[in-house]
């Protein structure tokens, strides 16, 4: 066994781990998603009593940038979704994964915005202190990779050596 190939995945429980962790969190996305459209929903059905197509379709001009900066941020967040699945070093998948969840989150706190702009000013320091944090982490563990995954060489020696 090559000395790259065993670089290529972590030993021990935290990739499993993550594995499970990042599942998780992309089902949390998806129901707060799908949680925050039935709000909308039921915002409409409150003004039946009206004309609910005329009320559907003026809550979608006045936030017509609210929900184009949505669809954006959903896209990012699959594409990245997709990108974390590709990758096969796990420092860079945790990293990617850590980011995809941020995006997926961000954009869910923009469909708050619609039903409760009030709400959505009180999570976004909460959201932006998660950035930071798991930033942090991820950027720290992608620095501070082992010295085994540079090919065997000590950074340090790394002179020497050639």
């Amino acid at each position: 066994m090559s000395a790259n190939h065993t670089t290529l995945h972590s030993s021990g429980d935290e990739e499993p781990n993550h594995e499970l962790y990042s599942a998780a969190v992309h089902k949390l996305v998806v129901l707060m998603n799908a949680g925050v459209f039935g709000f909308l929903q039921l915002s409409d059905l409150s003004a039946i009593g009206t004309n609910a197509v005329v009320s559907t379709s003026v809550m979608f001009e006045t936030h017509r940038a609210t929900f184009l900066c949505y669809w954006v941020l959903i896209l990012i967040y699959a594409f990245l979704r997709i990108y974390e699945i590709k990758l096969r070093i796990v420092s860079f998948r945790m990293l990617v994964g850590h980011i995809s969840h941020l995006f997926g989150a961000l954009a869910a706190l923009l469909l708050i915005s619609v039903v409760s702009s009030i709400f959505s000013l009180i999570v976004v320091p909460l959201w932006l202190a998660w950035l930071f944090a798991v930033l942090y982490i991820a950027f720290r563990d992608v620095i501070n990779l082992p010295a085994n995954s540079l090919g065997g060489v000590d950074p340090p020696n790394q002179l020497v050596s050639v």
